[in-house]
């Protein structure tokens, strides 16, 4: 039987000597938040990146890198709106200086949002993942994503009559 001083606390944190307070566990969740988006994101950020690059290697050493600049700037994508979105962003502008290639303009969101398509399409079609997935690897909600591939549908040849 547990007593009463092994129960949690509830209520802000208190500091005591070996005690945990509140600023400590905001970090401890914090890492333990990036280490868990690490985890679930890696694979998909390296097959992304190696099919831009045209190199596993390569896709590896950039990724790598992503990863360690979003580590730095972590706290702030998780006080955005979309962290996944933040880290989306990261990697785009990585893979396109190794390019050496802008394609994400900090201004002009019609290049933007080409760039936003061109990589929903590559996660859909070549990568196969879901909608579900693939939105939220770009940090979008779904309904955001399949606006971007619906315009792959308009844009194509229009048929009179559905597939059977």
């Amino acid at each position: 039987m547990a007593e009463a001083s092994d129960a949690p606390r509830s209520g802000p944190a208190r500091p005591a000597s070996g005690g945990v307070n509140r600023e400590q566990r905001a970090h401890a969740t914090s890492v333990a938040a990036y280490q868990a988006f690490r985890a679930r994101n890696h694979r998909p950020y390296v097959v992304y990146a190696s099919i831009r690059l045209g190199a596993d290697g390569m896709a590896e050493s950039v990724v790598a890198e992503v990863f360690t600049d979003l580590a730095i700037s972590w706290r702030t994508a998780l006080a955005s709106a979309e962290p996944a979105a933040v880290a989306w962003q990261i990697l785009g502008r990585h893979v396109d200086d190794q390019l050496g290639r802008p394609r994400r303009p900090v201004r002009g969101r019609v290049r933007g949002i080409a760039a936003a398509r061109e990589d929903a399409l590559l996660l859909r079609n070549r990568m196969r993942l879901s909608s579900e997935r693939a939105a939220e690897v770009m940090g979008l909600s779904t309904a955001d994503f399949q606006v971007l591939v619906s315009r792959e549908r308009r844009a194509g040849p229009v048929t009179a009559s559905a597939p059977g």
